[in-house]
């Protein structure tokens, strides 16, 4: 007796019906905003069980191979109280979401939960806010808000503590992802400081630049030849990174410092 002929799923034609029933369902679209990822940038479907058997009730996230072709689902339960029931794949779970990095790519961060990507988004928010020049009391009050709404979705979506059976002395080492929640949980004044201070930058890419030179420096030398040369070179940069700041010109002002007239700092 032959065989059955078993037709493999047609994964992608699947997802644009899971995409389309994301946007029409209420339930579904308000947990998306919830959690920010109901976002066009963002591939995610959602499975009422209409057009799929499996995941039901989850939000569903494409994961692709190499040739960015959709080869397994990974779906996230809406429904369920428990904190083991929530995280489902399809049997045989293969490939990357949103997709595989390209051939360039040095380095791949995976991470463990999506609440660093809300946060990153916040962030975003509130450093556009702080340029347009609307940052108010209120405004503040409200990312602080969901700053802190994001911390605990985090703390939430963090794995249940496994008991070993020998108990090893020393500290318990914390993932990457409980190790940053510390930060932003016991920084937050200061990861939030721009909004409060006009003065303090988002970034710190001002800080970065300051110190590109020297790397470059000796990328081109291999190093300083003297200990002497390395504090010259490092006070003409700073000399020259400082005036830029001040909105002066560079070489007006390096000429008044050869002249033993150097521009005066504001500190203010």
């Amino acid at each position: 007796m032959p065989k059955p002929i078993i037709q493999p799923e047609n994964l992608t034609e699947i997802f644009t019906k899971l995409k389309q029933s994301l946007y029409s369902s209420s339930k579904a679209r308000a947990y998306a905003e919830s959690r920010n990822i109901y976002s066009a940038k963002l591939e995610a479907g959602y499975n009422n069980g209409t057009h799929y058997s499996k995941l039901k009730n989850c939000i569903i996230f494409p994961l692709k191979d190499k040739e960015n072709n959709i080869v397994s689902f990974y779906g996230r339960n809406i429904e369920s109280k428990s904190k083991d029931d929530r995280h489902f794949y399809t049997t045989g779970r293969k490939g990357l979401y949103p997709n595989y990095p390209n051939q360039e790519t040095e380095t791949l961060i995976l991470t463990e939960s999506i609440w660093a990507g809300q946060m990153k988004e916040l962030l975003v928010k509130a450093n556009n806010y702080k340029n347009l020049g609307i940052i108010d009391e209120t405004l503040i009050e409200s990312i602080e808000n969901q700053y802190c709404k994001i911390l605990r979705n985090g703390l939430a979506e963090q794995p249940k503590e496994i008991l070993l059976e020998k108990i090893k002395r020393g500290r318990k080492a914390k993932s990457k992802s409980v190790r940053l929640l510390d930060v932003f949980i016991n920084r937050g004044h200061q990861i939030l400081m721009f909004i409060y201070n006009n003065n303090v930058p988002f970034d710190n890419n001002l800080a970065e630049r300051d110190l590109r030179m020297v790397k470059l420096k000796q990328k081109i030398s291999g190093c300083f030849r003297s200990e002497n040369g390395a504090k010259v070179f490092w006070r003409i940069r700073s000399y020259v990174s400082t005036v830029r700041k001040q909105g002066l010109l560079v070489l007006d002002s390096i000429q008044l410092a050869i002249n033993n007239a150097p521009v005066n700092i504001s500190l203010g």
